[in-house]
């Protein structure tokens, strides 16, 4: 039988006053920290890893898993492609950016000369405007 425990109100104002003066920076560093480890625990439970398991997969020591999932490791994205690749899944979701995109782009008289010259793919459509001077 799993037993869970709900979390406390805290109701010290020290303790309070400490969290509202944490720097916003920090806090979202944290977050993101925290984030990424528990995306990996959650695909890792997915697929029945263990630490030891992932371990293996990606050459590492089983020690260094357990850093990972502690919620404090400052995470490479070269390491968390890694392990996208290893658990066949995104751990930070990317934006697609839709295929209809115009971009627009102000430009110098040289540039727009030389644009001229240029071939774009039918699937690109690019406007360009001249710099004003």
């Amino acid at each position: 039988m799993t037993m869970t425990k709900k979390a406390r109100n805290i109701k010290s104002d020290i303790i309070k006053n400490a969290i509202k003066s944490i720097d916003p920076h920090i806090a979202n560093r944290v977050d993101n920290r925290m984030y990424v480890s528990a995306r990996i625990k959650e695909l890792m439970d997915q697929r029945g890893l263990l630490n030891n398991d992932l371990a293996e997969l990606l050459k590492k020591q089983p020690s260094m898993i357990t850093r990972w999932l502690s919620g404090t490791h400052n995470f490479t994205l070269d390491t968390v492609s890694d392990i996208e690749t290893i658990l066949g899944e995104r751990i930070i979701q990317k934006i697609e950016e839709p295929s209809d995109t115009v971009y627009h782009f102000v430009i110098s008289e040289e540039v727009a000369k030389v644009n001229e010259l240029m071939w774009w793919p039918a699937s690109v459509e690019v406007n360009f405007r001249r710099a004003q001077a």
